[in-house]
C-alpha cells in the first residue's frame, strides 16, 4: 500500500497477563500499521513469546496506572499518528477497512471508534456498556492521557475535529462472573484510594443515593434489561461497586483515625 509519511500509523498497546485475547488483538491489526508498540506490566504468561515479532517493539515496566502506561507507550511509537489499544480489544473486519481507506485517502485525524463490549460470551448492547465510543486515534503531540487510579482519558491540548469510525472494536472485558467481582474488589479498592487521597468524605446519604442510582441508570434507564440475565448481572454488581468504593473509604478513614 502507497501511504505518505503524515499517514504513518503506529499502533500503543499496554497489557498484563492477557496472551489470549493479546493474539487477538495482534491478530487484527495485520495490515494496518508497521509499527507496533506493546508495554507489559511483567506479564507471567506467553505474553513475552507472543510478541516476538520484527514489527513488535515489546516492553516491561512497572505499572503505575493506566493513564501512565498508554502515555509510555505512545512516547515510544515511531510515528506521531497513533492508534491505542487495550490488549483485550481487537478491530472487527469493518472497522480495520475504515482505518486502511483513512490512510490510502487522506489525511490522518482524531477519531473515535466503537466498543462492542463482550461480557461472559455475550455482546452487550445496552445499559452503561453500549454505546461505548472512546477516543483513540490521535497525534501524540496533541494529546496526553490523563486520570485516577482507576479510570483514564485523552485530553487534548486545543480543539479539534473529532469523527467517529464505522465498525466495532470488540472488548473481551469480562470471561466469567468470579472474574467479574474479581475486578470489581480490585477496582473499588483503587477508587476509594483515590476517594480518599483526594480529601473526599464518607457520606452514608451519598453512598445510599449513588448505589440506587446506578443500578437505576444502568439496568432500567438505558435499557441494560434489554440484555437480559447478563444485563442483570453488570447492573447488580456496577451498583455494589460505588456501595464498596464508599464502604472503603469509610475504612481508610478510620485506619487514618486511629494511626
Amino acid at each position: 500500500m502507497n501511504t505518505s509519511q503524515q499517514n504513518r500509523l503506529s499502533v500503543a498497546i499496554v497489557t498484563h497477563n492477557k496472551a489470549p485475547v493479546l493474539k487477538k488483538c495482534l491478530n487484527s491489526l495485520t495490515g494496518i500499521t508497521d509499527d507496533i508498540v506493546v508495554v507489559d506490566a511483567y506479564s507471567t504468561d506467553e505474553t513475552a513469546t507472543l510478541c516476538q515479532q520484527d514489527n513488535i517493539n515489546f516492553i516491561q515496566r512497572q505499572w503505575h496506572g493506566y493513564a501512565d502506561a498508554k502515555n509510555f507507550a505512545a512516547a515510544q511509537a515511531k510515528y506521531d499518528w497513533v492508534l491505542s489499544l487495550d490488549s483485550d480489544e481487537a478491530l472487527s473486519e469493518k472497522l480495520r477497512n475504515a482505518i486502511l481507506e483513512l490512510k490510502a485517502k487522506q489525511p490522518l485525524g482524531f477519531y473515535k471508534i466503537n466498543r462492542l463490549n463482550n461480557y461472559c460470551g455475550k455482546w452487550i448492547k445496552h445499559g452503561d456498556w453500549y454505546p461505548d465510543k472512546v477516543l483513540r486515534l490521535f497525534n501524540r503531540h496533541e494529546a496526553k492521557w490523563v486520570g485516577d487510579y482507576v479510570h483514564e482519558s485523552l485530553h487534548l491540548n486545543s480543539p479539534q475535529k473529532i469523527n467517529t469510525l464505522p465498525g466495532h472494536c470488540f472488548h473481551y472485558t469480562i470471561d466469567n462472573i468470579k472474574q467479574h467481582l474479581a475486578k470489581m474488589n480490585r477496582y473499588s479498592d483503587l477508587a476509594a484510594q483515590g476517594l480518599f487521597d483526594r480529601g473526599k468524605k464518607y457520606s452514608f446519604m451519598v453512598q445510599l443515593a449513588k448505589t440506587g442510582f446506578t443500578f437505576f441508570r444502568t439496568y432500567l434507564l438505558r435499557l441494560g434489561f434489554l440484555d437480559g440475565y447478563e444485563g442483570l448481572c453488570i447492573a447488580k454488581i456496577a451498583s455494589l461497586t460505588v456501595f464498596l468504593r464508599y464502604a472503603k473509604l469509610r475504612e481508610l478513614e478510620q485506619k487514618a483515625k486511629n494511626e
